[in-house]
């Protein structure tokens, strides 16, 4: 059966005039703001490993100062046992220098006297999913260290730098304790 016509024209005119409705709040924001984003609490997000920027320097020299006691050893010792690299190094790392070491094996050398470290700086650190990353810069001196073969031959190179400027990057394991990642001569102006 057909709508009479008057009630289609109220009809129309009550939707017409709910739309108007709905558009005016729109319009004037008074429809409610849309559902909250849910953050993380804080229980949640995980704590920066280091407090200051002071910290994480004083960690990381202190790891550095360790990897740097280990590797001297090893050196003093023609190589031997270079996995020892690993309490210090990170697992990626380690390999690389297990292979530096064996050469001074290979090559019947070792080394005596001590390098000493100085002008460590904070370059950055930042933390990540619980993990720390901290980059410094190290001044290695080794004009105390000579390399000496098999024969008991100081075979130390004559033009080598006494002082190197280094970069070190220096990651948390799982107890956020820092190991050694990576090692380059720095490229830039020397800051030794």
């Amino acid at each position: 059966m057909p709508i009479p016509t008057r009630r289609r024209t109220v009809r129309r005119g009550a939707v017409a005039a709910a739309a108007a409705t709905g558009l005016a709040l729109v319009l004037a924001g008074c429809v409610g703001a849309p559902a909250a984003t849910p953050t993380p609490s804080t229980a949640d997000t995980p704590a920066p490993i280091f407090a200051s920027d002071e910290e994480a320097l004083a960690a990381a020299s202190e790891a550095y100062g360790e990897f740097e006691r280990v590797s001297q050893t090893i050196a003093s010792e023609s190589g031997s046992s270079p996995e020892r690299i690993g309490d210090v190094a990170t697992s990626r790392y380690t390999p690389e220098l297990v292979e530096e070491f064996q050469t001074y094996e290979d090559l019947g050398i070792h080394t005596v006297g001590q390098s000493t470290l100085d002008s460590l700086e904070l370059v950055e650190q930042s933390s990540s999913d619980g993990a720390a990353t901290v980059v410094i810069y190290v001044c290695r001196d080794v004009s105390d260290v000579r390399v000496i073969d098999a024969t008991g031959n100081d075979v130390t190179p004559a033009d080598r730098d006494e002082r190197a400027p280094l970069v070190a990057t220096l990651v948390s394991d799982e107890s956020e304790h820092l190991l050694v990642d990576q090692v380059e001569l720095w490229a830039g102006k020397d800051f030794c």
